[in-house]
């Protein structure tokens, strides 16, 4: 009786394991997506903050030619 309890915890610890690793790796493979979407997402606001200087040079121009017109 006592050896199979052990033999039951065991069982029990060895899926446990089994079930933290396959966790774990799911974890990892998230934090790899979060961070990929996070460096788009850095690459994106940094071509929105050019593009929105750009407008307001252009905007700028127009004004200033529309004012010596």
């Amino acid at each position: 009786e006592i050896r199979e309890k052990e033999e039951r915890a065991n069982s029990i610890d060895s899926k446990t394991a089994e079930t933290v690793g396959k966790m774990q790796e799911q974890i990892n493979i998230q934090a790899d997506r979060i961070r990929q979407l996070n460096n788009e997402l850095n690459e994106r606001n940094q071509s929105l903050a050019v593009l929105s200087s750009q407008l307001r040079t252009y905007r700028l121009r127009d004004a200033m030619a529309t004012a010596q017109q």
